[in-house]
């Protein structure tokens, strides 16, 4: 919650608004939000529990599971105080699970954040889709509307399998659009994905897609990294990935 307020502007230290991880001195004054005495029905702190598939000074990389969001939400990654310090560089779904990264220094977020902004950064995802893909690679283009706005979303896909019942798609976003990738497979590809319930009525409950792979080059070791997420029993037993 107190990330929140900072995050909000809620919480000030001097009049002025600080972020989370701010060093108090004696004789700060500290303005909290006018309900912050009351906590009755204050949530309690989260503990998020994934496994580290990556981490030095600078980033650490989780395998989030599905139903942690990044920011925001009843499950928040933030809210966990070991992680609290951390700084998002980008976002996945909710109900998505896979690889998810945090920067830990300042210099860092704002790197990555640069290298998402300029497209340097090669996210890959897993998705099984109910029906078929007559296409079977290809790049998906077209237009979102987001928030009354109309955006370009772009997506590179290939088939890895087709049983004319289900397929395994590989997709690789261009764009960073809202549900971009589950947007394309229900509305372009008419194959949405596996426990859609936004853009489809599914009857599965978990939604089958996977931010499988994250590949960036890191300023301090000055080599590219390729961060990989564990593999879903779902992915297991519809394809063996290769590198």
């Amino acid at each position: 919650m107190i990330h929140k307020w900072c995050r909000t502007g809620q919480l000030r230290v001097n009049s002025k608004r600080v972020k989370f991880n701010a060093v108090l001195k004696e004789g700060d004054e500290i303005r909290l939000p006018p309900f912050a005495p009351n906590f009755k029905g204050e949530k309690q702190e989260k503990v998020f529990e994934a496994p580290i598939l990556y981490q030095d000074d600078d980033v650490i990389a989780f395998d989030k599971p599905a139903g942690w969001s990044i920011q925001g939400g009843d499950r928040n990654i933030l809210d966990d105080l070991r992680y609290a310090s951390f700084f998002p560089v980008h976002r996945i779904d909710a109900p998505t699970q896979g690889v998810v990264l945090f920067a830990k220094t300042h210099a860092m977020a704002k790197f990555l954040s640069n290298a998402f902004a300029e497209k340097r950064i090669k996210k890959t995802y897993m998705a099984l889709v109910h029906g078929t893909v007559r296409k079977k690679r290809g790049v998906i283009s077209s237009m979102l509307t987001i928030k009354d706005k109309s955006v370009l979303a772009q997506t590179v896909y290939k088939v890895l399998s087709d049983n004319g019942r289900q397929a395994l798609l590989m997709l690789r976003p261009l764009t960073g659009r809202k549900h971009q990738l589950r947007r394309h497979c229900a509305e372009v590809l008419n194959a949405p994905i596996l426990g859609e319930y936004r853009y489809a009525q599914s009857s599965e409950k978990t939604l089958h897609l996977l931010a499988f792979s994250l590949s960036f080059f890191h300023p301090t070791l000055e080599k590219w990294l390729n961060i990989k997420a564990d593999q879903p029993k779902w992915l297991l037993n519809n394809c063996s990935l290769k590198d």
